[in-house]
Parts: structure tokens; sequence; C-alpha cells
């Protein structure tokens, strides 16, 4: 099994210098293809941190775009899977992310969470509410974590087969030129296809590097 990761990047280096080297740690993951899409400080430098990284450097992008790059990147990928990943996820060294979350043939695992919110609607306050002294420590550790920047925030992860990605057609570059809702427009598109979504667990495997609203613009 081979795995190429795909990732696009705009001035998010510093973020990237952390999580690439919790890619590196897997052996599944043949190469690691990252567009830099016109960063002000190029990414070449990182080509000598491991043979896998590849860089292809697209010039004169004055605003960031996410489906046209993984596009690129998917597009000259020779693994058995792809696995879309965002600069600032990291994943975690205590647990194996791929064993655990593999999407086989038939399945694509998104960054959607697989939880279900007790929060239900009271007409009286005219607020959402939960019922706190029904639950359990561990629901109400799975409560809190759903709004975590740890975890809220993965929803740019995919994982699927290359052949499935080709057949959903990649990445919808008609949704705009710059930063649009491509992950659930494509994560749309595969369930039509009639693939079985694996949904992440608040389980530590996969994280988000919290930051400022202002680093997505």
């Amino acid at each position: 099994m081979s795995i190429s990761v795909i990732c696009a990047c705009k001035d998010r280096n510093s973020p990237l210098n952390v999580s690439l080297n919790s890619w590196l740690n897997y052996k599944e993951i043949s190469e690691i293809i990252i567009v830099d899409w016109s960063s002000s400080e190029p990414l070449d430098y990182l080509t000598k941190i491991d043979s896998r990284i590849k860089i292809i450097k697209v010039s004169d992008k004055k605003y960031f775009n996410q489906p046209q790059p993984l596009n690129l990147a998917a597009s000259i990928a020779t693994g058995e899977y792809i696995l879309k990943l965002d600069t600032d996820y990291i994943l975690s060294p205590y647990y194996n992310f791929i064993e655990s979350y593999f999407p086989g043939k038939n399945s694509f695992t998104s960054g959607i969470h697989n939880y279900e919110s007790p929060e239900f609607y009271n007409p009286e306050t005219g607020y959402f509410m939960i019922d706190r002294a029904g639950m359990s420590v561990s629901d109400l550790e799975k409560y809190f974590n759903s709004y975590s920047p740890y975890f809220k925030y993965l929803t740019g992860l995919l994982f699927i087969s290359k052949e499935n990605f080709n057949k959903g057609g990649g990445y919808n570059e008609n949704l705009g030129k710059c930063y649009a809702f491509e992950d659930d427009e494509i994560f749309k598109r595969l369930r039509l296809m009639g693939l079985n979504e694996k949904k992440l667990e608040h389980d530590y495997h996969i994280i988000h590097i919290p930051h400022p609203d202002k680093k997505r613009i």
C-alpha cells in the first residue's frame, strides 16, 4: 500500500514545518506533494528534509486557492491512496491514524466528526441547551471536544483511493477562484457515488493546530 499526501500552502510555512514531521513518521506515506501557491518564503528547502517531499511552485497568485492546487498535486500522485491534509494538521505519533481510518476500496474518510450533538432547542428560552445532569463524564468530554479548535477544524481532511478520487472528478474548481467550500462539496459527490463515509472520532489520532481566524484571511 502506498499513500500520497497532497497539500496546498500559501504563507503557512510555520505550521507546515510542525505538521510535516508528523506525516513523515508513516512509512505507508510514499510521497508528500505540497503545492506552494506563491508563498512569500518559497518552500523548496523542505525537499532537503526527506526524499519523499515534492514541492510544486505556482507563481504570481495573489490570493490563496484550494481546489486548483489540490487537483494539481493529485494529478501527479503515484500512490494507490490520496490523503489530503491541511498545513496545520498533525498526525499523532501515539496512535496509528492510517490503520484506524483506512478507507478501503468502497469508502472514503472525511474530516467530519462522527458525533451527534445532545443539544436541543428550548422554545421557552429561545436557546439550544443540553441536559448535563443526564450526561456521563465521557459524554461531556465528547461534547466539549466538538467545540475544541483541536478537532472542529479537521473538515479539510480526505482519505480516499486515487481511483475513486479520479472517478469523482477531484475538487470542484468552479466554486470560485479563492478559498471556498470545496471539502463539503466533494464529500457530497462521493456519497452520491455510493461510497461509504468514515467519520472521525475525538480520539486524538489527528489534531488541528489552533490559530486566530485572521490566519484564514
